[in-house]
């Protein structure tokens, strides 16, 4: 593997695609050479991301959107008897945009997603299946000015975006790494 001198990869990947689908699948396998020789070695038998646009199923455009469909999974052994296998499914809907009488531009996303899981001698995960279910409700809100001056245009875009999110796990993800910049502030996944 380039860049590690004490890691070692082998995989086997899959690559299908489909008008409006994509599935990639395959399986890995990682070696730690510094690690003891039973638990130097990490397998993920296998793994799957899909996506599927379900617009172009609707014969008109009844919708007025976008509508998506996301799957992924994994199932992952490592440190000798270490087991996660996971399953994620999303369902997104995004609005046309719409243009209010007042000249305001709006639009509203819906996103549903499902986790499934289940985990043996794992920090994370249980050996009991958890299924969660999550959404989140999303309006955006712009007001798009343009001042023009001889040949010159100028413009301002205020936005504004509300968002709802019904359920009542809230996670503690403080001891996660994660950075939140300018690139994903506003990003519904982080």
């Amino acid at each position: 593997m380039p860049g590690s001198q004490t890691t070692m990869n082998s995989n086997i990947k899959l690559y299908l695609e489909k008008e409006n689908q994509n599935l990639t699948t395959g399986v890995e396998i990682y070696e730690n050479l510094g690690i003891r020789h039973s638990d130097r070695y990490q397998y993920t038998l296998p793994y799957y991301d899909f996506s599927k646009n379900l617009t172009s199923l609707m014969l008109d455009n009844s919708i007025n959107g976008s509508l998506n469909f996301y799957s992924t999974g994994t199932n992952k052994l490592s440190n000798t008897n270490n087991l996660r296998s996971t399953v994620v499914n999303d369902f997104n809907y995004s609005s046309n945009n719409f243009i209010s009488k007042l000249g305001f531009k709006n639009n509203f996303d819906l996103y549903f997603k499902n986790l499934n899981a289940v985990g043996k001698n794992d920090s994370i995960y249980t050996s009991n299946a958890q299924i969660d279910a999550m959404s989140i409700l999303k309006l955006d809100t712009s007001y798009p000015l343009v001042r023009s001056q001889n040949t010159i245009q100028e413009s301002l875009t205020p936005k504004i975006s509300f968002r709802f999110n019904p359920g009542n796990n809230m996670d503690n993800y403080s001891g996660t790494l994660r950075n939140i910049n300018a690139n994903n502030i506003y990003d519904i996944n982080k």
